[in-house]
C-alpha cells in the first residue's frame, strides 16, 4: 500500500536523501484515510449505541484491541506507534463528522422489500394472540407497528402506550418481543431488555441502546402507589440522558418500544387517576367469567412467531409502515397516537370500574358482601327533578361493618371504595361526609336481595334497618 504522507522529513540513506514519514496524528489519519478509501463499512459514531465503533460495530473503548491496527500502521510505514495511541487516534477519526450515521436506520432501510400491498397491521394482534376482534384491537395493533417503525426509523419519537400481552405461561408473549429484536436489529443474538420501572434505569439504558429495539415489562403487581408517577413519566419519555466513563453525558433518542408480558391481569389498572399507558392484549381470549376476562391454558404462537413466515410478513409491515408514513407523515402519525391514547383511556375506565385488572384484595373479596349487608343503611329520596329514591351506606359505618365481620383492623379502605365502585355504587358527599349510593332501590329489603346475589352463598337472616331520611341533596 502506497501512501502519500504529509509529514515527512528526509533522512540520509547511504548517499540518498529519501523522505521518513514523522510520527504524527495526521500522518495515522493518512494511513486510515488509505484503509477505509470508498469503504462503506469504516469506523464512525453510531447513533443507535450512542458510542464510536469500528468497522465491524464493535465498540472502541478501553478494553477494545488494537493489535490489528498497529500491525496495519507499521506496514504502511508507521512503526512504532503504541497500543494507547493507535486507540486514540482511531477514536479520534471516526469522529469526524461526515462519518456519522445511525445503522440501525440504514439496516432497516437494506431490508425493507417493496410492500406488496396486502394490508397486514390492523388484523395482526387478532390473527397472531387470538385477541377479540374488535376495532380498537385492531387500532392498537396498527398503533403498535406504527410506533415500533417510528422509534426506529425516527429516533425520538412518541410511543406513550405499553402493549400488555396477558395469557398463559410459554404462549409466546415474550418470545415474540425476542423475535422482533432479532429481526429488527439484525443481530441473532439479540433479545428484549429486562426492564425494572420502579428501579434505576441506568443500566438498562447501557444493556438496551444499540442491542434491542424492544424493553420487555413484568406484570403491574407488587408495585407501591407512589411509583406510578415515576411509571408513567418514564413510559412517555422520548429520550434518555446517557454517559459513559470519560466519555461525557449525552441526550440519546429512543429507538426502542416498551412491551409488558404478564400471566395475570391483576394490577393493571390500579392507577386511580386512570390508565393511559398500559393496554391489555389478551392471548386466546375466552368469553367473561364472573366478570372476569379468561383466556385458553391451551395456546401457543411460539411455533408461528418461530416462522420464516412470521419474519417475512414483519418486513412487509415494516414496508406497509413506511407507505402509511409517507402518506400521512409525523403530523398524522402524533393525531392518530393521541386517537389511540383517548381509546386506551376509555377503555381501561371501563374495566376498573368493573374492578376488572385492579388488585385484588382477598379481604374485601371474602367479606365486603357481608359488610354491606351488616352495616347501617338508609333509603334517600334526592332533592331534584328526579326525585330518584335509592339505599345509602356511609363509608363510615361500612368500615366498622367490615372489621366487624372480617375481624381485620386495618382494612385496605381504597380497595373497599374501588370494589363498591364496581357494584355500581356511586361516591357522594352529604353533610361532609362519603357515602355509597345505590340508585333505583325503594326498599332496603330489595337491595339487599341485590347484594345477595353478588354472594357465592344464600343468606337465611338478615338485619332490618328502620331509619329512612327522605331529603337528601346530591
Amino acid at each position: 500500500m502506497q501512501i502519500k504522507f504529509k509529514d515527512v522529513k528526509k533522512v540520509r540513506v547511504g548517499d540518498m536523501m529519501i523522505p521518513q514519514a514523522l510520527m504524527t496524528d495526521q500522518n495515522k489519519m493518512t494511513v486510515l484515510e488509505a484503509l477505509f478509501k470508498g469503504e462503506y463499512d469504516r469506523p464512525h459514531r453510531d447513533h443507535f449505541c450512542g458510542r464510536i465503533v469500528d468497522h465491524e460495530g464493535y465498540v472502541i473503548d478501553d478494553h477494545y484491541p488494537v493489535d490489528k491496527w498497529i500491525e496495519a500502521f507499521a506496514a504502511a510505514g508507521l512503526k512504532g506507534v503504541s497500543a494507547k495511541g493507535a486507540r486514540e487516534i482511531l477514536r479520534e477519526w471516526a469522529m469526524k463528522r461526515e462519518f456519522e450515521r445511525n445503522d440501525l436506520i440504514e439496516y432497516v432501510k437494506r431490508n425493507t422489500p417493496e410492500w406488496d400491498g396486502k394490508k397486514r397491521m390492523r388484523e395482526s394482534l387478532i390473527d397472531l394472540f387470538k385477541c377479540n376482534a374488535n376495532d380498537l384491537n385492531r387500532d392498537f395493533a396498527e398503533y403498535f407497528w406504527l410506533s415500533l417503525y417510528s422509534r426506529v426509523m425516527y429516533p425520538g419519537s412518541q410511543a406513550p402506550v405499553v402493549m400488555s400481552l396477558i395469557g398463559t405461561q410459554n404462549c409466546g408473549k415474550s418470545y415474540f418481543g425476542k423475535r422482533l429484536a432479532r429481526i429488527i436489529t439484525g443481530n441473532p443474538k439479540a433479545d428484549s431488555v429486562q426492564l425494572n420501572l420502579a428501579g434505576d434505569h441506568l443500566d438498562f439504558l447501557r444493556s438496551i441502546t444499540g442491542f434491542s429495539v424492544i424493553a420487555s415489562v413484568g406484570e403491574m403487581t407488587g408495585f407501591k402507589a407512589g411509583d406510578l408517577n415515576k411509571i408513567k413519566d418514564f413510559v412517555t419519555r422520548t429520550s434518555d440522558m446517557l454517559h459513559y466513563k470519560f466519555e461525557g453525558t449525552f441526550n440519546q433518542q429512543r429507538q426502542f418500544i416498551i412491551m409488558m408480558d404478564a400471566n395475570s391481569y391483576d394490577g393493571l389498572q390500579r392507577d386511580p387517576t386512570g390508565n393511559r399507558r398500559f393496554y391489555p392484549v389478551f392471548c386466546a381470549q375466552l368469553q367473561d367469567q364472573d366478570g372476569q376476562p379468561q383466556w385458553s391454558d391451551n395456546f401457543n404462537a411460539g411455533p408461528t412467531i418461530h416462522s420464516d413466515e412470521f419474519e417475512a410478513d414483519v418486513w412487509q409491515i415494516m414496508a406497509e409502515c413506511a407507505e402509511w408514513f409517507a402518506e400521512n407523515g409525523d403530523e398524522g402519525y402524533n393525531q392518530f397516537v393521541k386517537s389511540v391514547t383517548d381509546q386506551v383511556y376509555e377503555f381501561n375506565s371501563i374495566e376498573r370500574a368493573a374492578n376488572r385488572g385492579t388488585i385484588h384484595d382477598p379481604d374485601v373479596e371474602a367479606f365486603l358482601i357481608d359488610a354491606i349487608i351488616s352495616a347501617e343503611k338508609r333509603v334517600i329520596r334526592k332533592r331534584d327533578k328526579s326525585s330518584r329514591v335509592g339505599v345509602a351506606i356511609r363509608h363510615s359505618d361500612l368500615i366498622i361493618a367490615f372489621k366487624e365481620v372480617s375481624r381485620v383492623n386495618n382494612p385496605n379502605q381504597r380497595h373497599i371504595a374501588l370494589a363498591m365502585e364496581a357494584l355500581k355504587a356511586d361516591k357522594q358527599k352529604t353533610q361532609n361526609r362519603l357515602e355509597y349510593y345505590f340508585d333505583g332501590y325503594e326498599k332496603i329489603e330489595a337491595f339487599e336481595t341485590f347484594i345477595v346475589g353478588k354472594a357465592d352463598y344464600d343468606v337465611t337472616e338478615t338485619k332490618k334497618k328502620e331509619r329512612v331520611d327522605d331529603s337528601f341533596t346530591r
